[in-house]
């Protein structure tokens, strides 16, 4: 069976209704939105300089990241050249830097022996 999904603009919204709800009901599911703490280290960590072409850091993005992943801001307006550059610059902020650690983790004790 196909899922009909209803659409609703941010106009139509109760007063009641935060963003945030709004964003788990009719955009991303509940289990999207939570996000693993990620961990600034030497190598992973957001870079101070850093200033979207909307004149934002990558604190400026903080709140935002924990709503959605940093991936999906392109379908909240962001243009998609500051999408790509916000996780190539904001890998903290985007939770990026613990998946970062586990890869280097995995690869450091992977072996072609047994």
């Amino acid at each position: 069976p196909r899922k009909i999904c209803r659409q609703r603009s941010i106009d139509q919204l109760p007063s009641s209704l935060s963003f945030e709800s709004f964003l788990q009901e009719n955009v991303y599911p509940k289990s999207s939105l939570s996000k693993e703490s990620s961990s600034p280290t030497k190598d992973c960590h957001d870079i101070l300089s850093y200033q979207s072409k909307m004149g934002m850091e990558c604190v400026d993005f903080s709140y935002l990241s924990t709503l959605t992943p940093c991936e999906s801001f392109g379908l909240l307006g962001i243009h998609q050249v500051d999408v790509h550059n916000i996780l190539f610059h904001c890998p903290e902020t985007c939770g990026h830097c613990q998946a970062s650690k586990l890869l280097i983790s995995s690869t450091k004790n992977s072996s072609i022996f047994p």
